[in-house]
């Protein structure tokens, strides 16, 4: 199954997933089809970014995914992209400090993303909360599900 496939599942609710990776994901989706990239504002970016690598998604689908989604063809965004995929696997400091972390679509979990020094996943122990999620809980929930319909009939001609 697609990455594409496997975010689209978990963002309309069918999914094995636990609530904090439905709204970590939720959270992805509101980046990916709403919000608009900034340089001063690259937390988000970092998060789709760190998700995507961690999912072992090539920079160059990463980046034509983030533009089939988005809308906005950046060249802030492929520019800041092949920086952390390029910094990530090669980072000499990454066992002093976690870099980053995504959800791992194969594990089930968040996991740290420490680049190429080490090569064990490490769990990300996560707070409990009670938040709403799902993509119904974000900003625009039909725009980003007319967005998920029109790439999946791309990725679908594609096939």
């Amino acid at each position: 199954m697609s990455l594409l496939q496997n975010t689209h599942n978990v963002a309309v609710g069918r999914h094995d997933q636990p609530p904090g990776a439905v709204r970590f994901l939720a959270d992805i989706l509101q980046h990916l089809f709403i919000d608009h990239p900034s340089p001063v504002r690259t937390s988000r970016l970092k998060k789709v970014i760190s998700f995507f690598y961690g999912n072992e998604l090539p920079l160059n689908l990463a980046y034509k995914f983030y533009n089939a989604c988005n809308g906005n063809a950046s060249r802030f965004v492929a520019e800041q992209s092949r920086e952390w995929y390029y910094d990530w696997p090669s980072s000499r400091y990454a066992y002093k400090h976690h870099m980053g972390e995504y959800y791992s679509m194969l594990f089930k979990k968040f996991i740290y993303n420490y680049g190429s020094r080490l090569n064990q996943p490490e769990p990300v122990l996560l707070e409990v909360t009670t938040m709403e999620f799902g993509i119904d809980h974000t900003t625009h929930p039909h725009k980003i599900r007319r967005k998920l319909v029109e790439i999946q009939s791309i990725e679908a001609d594609c096939a």
